[in-house]
């Protein structure tokens, strides 16, 4: 599991909910709280796609699985661990360097904060020189 470190504040709503619910919060509301949360952040662009992945980084599932188990209860330490997520989200930290992983042409690869994170642009540049050395002896490094 990634680091949970909290580096950023969420807001008063999500605190209150959390004190309230202690922690027994279903993924549909956490999701669309998160969402809420995330989106009073205007550089991230995809505040609901985010809190997915993170949710999903928690929960340690695919995202099908948040949708078909929408009224699923989060344990208080499922919940912890993704306040503090969000908090580090909404603190502008890439969602790789939170969830520690980054897929980059089908593979996965571990990410920390000292690693450059691939960009869909990477992959494009990797493809056009696979397809432009494809059957070429190639001496790399």
């Amino acid at each position: 599991m990634p680091d949970t470190t909290t580096s950023g504040k969420l807001s008063r709503n999500m605190e209150m909910i959390k004190m309230m619910t202690n922690g027994n919060i279903s993924v549909g509301k956490a999701l669309a709280l998160a969402a809420k949360e995330l989106s009073e952040n205007s550089t991230i662009e995809t505040p609901r796609l985010d809190a997915e992945v993170l949710l999903c980084c928690v929960l340690d599932c695919e995202r099908i699985y948040l949708v078909i188990n929408k009224d699923y209860l989060l344990n208080d330490e499922q919940y912890k661990i993704f306040c503090d997520f969000l908090a580090r989200r909404k603190n502008n930290e890439p969602v790789s360097y939170i969830t520690g992983t980054r897929e980059f042409m089908s593979l996965e690869f571990e990410v920390t904060s000292g690693v450059l994170i691939p960009r869909p642009d990477t992959e494009i540049l990797v493809e056009k020189i696979i397809e432009i050395y494809k059957g070429k002896k190639v001496k790399i490094l």
